[in-house]
C-alpha cells in the first residue's frame, strides 16, 4: 500500500474536510463570538430548567459584564478566575471576560481550600466570579490570594425574576446548599476590596459600553489548569489562536456532506 502524501493520515480523510485550517478571518475570540451572536440572535444558545436563553441574550449579558470588567480598571491580558458550575452564569461570565480582553481562569468548584489558593496564587487572578455555594472556600484563602474583586452569583440569578428567586430560596433555605461565609471587603494589605453580587454587577454594566477586544490570535485566551494527581496543578496556555483552530477544525469535520 502507497500513501500518496507525507503526513498519511490525511488519505483518511473524508472527502471535503480541508488539511489545512486558516484563522487568518477572525481576529481573536471576541470576534468569533460576536459574530456568532449576531448571526444567531434569534436562536436557541442554551437551556437550564426549562428556561431557555437566545444568542441574542447571551450577546447583550456578556456585554454587560465586559464592560463592568472593563470599567474595574484592569490591565490588558488581566486574568479572572470562574468558579462555577453548568449553570447559565457560566456562558456569560466566560464570553464577557473574553469580550473585555481578559484572560478567563477557569477553576473547579469542587476544589478544596489549599487547591483554590495554589490556582489564583499562581495565575496571578484578582478577580473571580463564583457561586454562592463555594464561597466559604474563598472566604478561608481570599486573603492570601491577588483576588481584589469578587462577583457572588446565586444559582437563580438567570432564570427569571420570579422562578429564579424561587430556586435560589430554594438551594438557601431548603437544600440548605449554601454554607455560611464572610467575604473581607478588605485585603490583607488594606485595599478596599470589590464585592458584588452577580445581578447588580449586571445592572452596572448596563450602564457602561464595552469597548472593543484588542487582544491578537497569539494572545492568552484561557489558563487552563491539569488535573494535578501528579503533583501541583500547571496553568496550560490557551492562546485565541489556539481554541479558533479548534472550533474551525470541529466544524470542518462536523459540516462534511455524503
Amino acid at each position: 500500500m502507497t500513501f500518496s502524501t507525507q503526513k498519511p493520515w490525511l488519505d483518511a480523510y473524508p472527502s471535503g474536510v480541508p488539511h489545512e485550517i486558516d484563522t487568518s478571518s477572525i481576529r481573536n475570540l471576541a470576534h468569533l463570538l460576536e459574530t456568532s451572536f449576531k448571526k444567531n440572535a434569534a436562536s436557541p444558545f442554551s437551556v437550564c430548567m426549562d428556561r431557555w436563553m437566545t444568542y441574542g441574550q447571551v450577546d447583550d449579558a456578556s456585554a454587560s459584564m465586559g464592560a463592568w470588567l472593563q470599567h474595574l480598571g484592569l490591565p490588558a491580558g488581566a486574568r479572572v478566575a470562574i468558579m462555577l458550575p453548568n449553570v447559565p452564569q457560566f456562558a456569560v461570565t466566560m464570553s464577557g471576560i473574553l469580550r473585555a480582553g481578559f484572560v478567563c481562569v477557569n477553576v473547579n468548584p469542587l476544589y478544596t481550600a489549599r487547591e483554590l489558593k495554589h490556582q489564583l496564587c499562581d495565575s496571578g487572578a484578582t478577580t473571580i466570579v463564583i457561586l454562592e455555594n463555594f464561597a466559604h472556600t474563598l472566604e478561608e484563602v481570599i486573603q492570601d490570594t491577588p483576588i481584589e474583586n469578587v462577583v457572588i452569583a446565586s444559582m437563580g440569578d438567570m432564570l427569571g425574576f420570579w422562578f429564579g428567586r424561587w430556586i435560589t430560596f430554594a438551594v438557601r433555605h431548603l437544600a440548605r446548599m449554601v454554607p455560611e461565609y464572610k467575604i473581607p471587603r478588605m485585603t490583607a494589605s488594606g485595599k478596599s476590596r470589590t464585592l458584588i453580587a452577580f445581578n447588580e454587577m449586571m445592572e452596572e454594566g448596563g450602564k457602561y459600553s464595552l469597548k472593543p477586544s484588542m487582544q491578537s490570535r497569539d494572545d492568552p485566551a484561557f489558563l487552563q489548569y491539569t488535573g494535578g494527581t501528579t503533583g501541583l496543578s500547571k496553568g496550560a496556555v490557551l492562546t485565541h489562536n489556539n481554541v479558533i483552530a479548534a472550533i474551525l477544525q470541529a466544524q470542518a469535520w462536523f459540516t462534511v456532506q455524503d
